[in-house]
């Protein structure tokens, strides 16, 4: 993730994130790095988060699909979560809307795979898309170049490590407050002031 400075220089934190999606309502994901270490839960009914080295957590009632509960994230409370477009159910319609350029790059390897390098351009951001060729074409990076913002930040990801047919249980997706954490509220996104 990169960050702009008031003096347009920009800064790039990394990530490590472990997501493990149960369609159509279920999703845990982990991420730790350089800016935060949290871990996201969603059962079909809840999303909590746990900052585990804060000792706090927040829980909120979510609809009861994947999508659902990533727009109620996204839009109620405050949830940045780069790359999450990726996990809709309609992810090819979601980011393909209001392209004004798509066209092939070429062919590339990313992390020992051979990838079909894709890039695209609407209104908003440039994007580009790496998927893996052959019987498994999952995505293997991932980029966002944010264009209406100053400097033009860019998201990265690279995936690798794919488990199609996880082993997962409903322990896996539910979320027991550690002793001692202090429950705290999602920071809801501030109204839209018109002026």
């Amino acid at each position: 993730i990169e960050a702009v400075l008031a003096d347009g220089q920009k800064l790039q934190f990394g990530h490590r994130v472990a997501a493990t999606v149960q369609r159509p309502n279920k999703m845990r994901a982990e991420r730790v790095g350089e800016l935060i270490a949290q871990t996201f839960y969603y059962d079909g009914k809840t999303l909590s988060l746990n900052l585990p080295q804060q000792g706090y957590y927040a829980t909120a009632h979510v609809p009861p699909t994947l999508d659902g509960m990533l727009d109620v994230a996204r839009d109620k409370l405050n949830v940045i979560a780069p790359g999450a477009d990726l996990l809709y159910t309609n992810a090819y319609e979601r980011l393909t809307e209001g392209l004004t350029s798509a066209f092939v790059v070429g062919k590339a390897v990313v992390a020992g795979a051979t990838c079909d390098h894709i890039a695209f351009r609407n209104a908003e951001v440039d994007w580009q898309i790496w998927i893996q060729e052959g019987a498994q074409p999952v995505p293997r990076k991932f980029v966002v170049t944010s264009k209406r913002m100053p400097g033009s930040p860019q998201f990265a990801s690279v995936m690798s490590d794919w488990q199609l047919a996880p082993k997962v249980t409903d322990a896996t997706f539910s979320f027991v407050p550690p002793q001692g954490a202090q429950r705290i509220e999602f920071m809801p996104v501030a109204p839209a002031t018109s002026k």
